[in-house]
């Protein structure tokens, strides 16, 4: 296969997984929109299953979105807690899943 068609297959790769992380990103926007939204409404109670739900996919969008930065190369997960506000709540259940 010639340099260019090989140049071509790789640029072509970037731009979707540039395009998967743009999404990711957009979808972990859009949930943290909607427990901020929610918690302005209802308070932080620890105890509100409804709070505890959308900040466990809150925490599922955190973690898949440093994943897909990652296979970037771009390893430091400070600048989304920083960049998105990532509330303490959503950190501190990263890692932890819900069966």
């Amino acid at each position: 296969m010639e340099t260019r068609a090989v140049d071509a297959v790789a640029e072509e790769i970037a731009k979707e997984k540039a395009e998967a992380l743009g999404l990711s990103g957009k979808a972990l926007e859009s949930t943290l929109r909607d427990l901020r939204d929610y918690e302005a409404r209802h308070g932080t109670s620890p105890d509100d299953a409804r709070r505890t739900q959308l900040v466990a996919r809150a925490a599922e969008r955190v973690t898949s979105f440093i994943v897909q930065r990652e296979a970037f190369g771009l390893r430091d997960p400070s600048y989304v807690f920083e960049f998105f506000s990532v509330p303490p709540a959503v950190v501190a259940r990263l890692g932890i899943r819900d069966r």
